[in-house]
């Protein structure tokens, strides 16, 4: 169970602050230090809480990569998406990790289930294959990582309904970015709704998986 303490709790209440300001105010304004302290505070904050909440280190580690990702995200060019895409795979390797040593129980969902959860998510990446172009490189272990993550999730989430609530709404994120990245780039109309949906479905997927793997 996760402990609030009060570190954790002024960590948490820091980091819905900073991430209510990013999504209402700086997400889609033009690249400055205010618009990238407000998305890394937002999960610098949790990297906080989850250390005060008794969260293991392995998240707390995947929580640092998230921000490094974050803050490399925030600067809007080719070079940083490369970094950003980077740090998201070790992230996302940490909580591998924290599954399978920490967590993990075993896959109690029907084998029906598991496939369609699988080839929803795997499909998602299919389809914005062929457009990744130069990225395809890079695409590859966050791709893989991506699809294990979420197998390790099922077998470690008996019993734990906010942690593969959480996984499933992170892994929702990267899919949405990834066809707004590819079909949207430069369709401020549709940035305009499908930003802040992005930010909040990974935003809680990363509080939802620290709260429920705590313990």
């Amino acid at each position: 169970m996760f402990e609030y303490t009060p570190l954790a709790d002024a960590a948490l209440a820091i980091s819905v602050v900073s991430s209510l300001l990013y999504v209402v105010y700086y997400q889609l304004r033009a690249v400055t230090i205010q618009r990238a302290l407000s998305k890394t505070v937002a999960t610098g904050a949790l990297v906080v809480a989850a250390w005060a909440g008794g969260v293991s280190l392995l998240y707390v580690g995947a929580l640092i990569f998230a921000v490094i990702g974050d803050y490399m995200k925030s600067l809007r060019s080719e070079r940083s998406f490369g970094f950003a895409i980077a740090a998201t795979v070790g992230m996302q390797v940490l909580v591998c990790f924290w599954f399978a040593q920490v967590l993990w129980i075993g896959i109690e969902a029907p084998l029906v289930a598991v496939v369609g959860i699988l080839g929803i998510f795997g499909g998602g990446f299919v389809l914005i294959w062929p457009r990744l172009g130069s990225r395809k490189s890079m695409m590859v272990p966050f791709a893989v990582t991506s699809i294990i993550m979420l197998t390790l999730g099922l077998g470690a989430s008996p019993g734990r309904p906010e942690l593969i609530l959480g996984v499933i709404l992170y892994l929702l994120s990267l899919i949405l970015i990834g066809f707004e990245l590819v079909f949207f780039n430069d369709r401020y109309r549709f940035l305009r709704i499908s930003g802040p949906i992005v930010w909040m479905l990974y935003y809680s997927g990363l509080i939802l998986m620290m709260i429920g793997g705590a313990g």
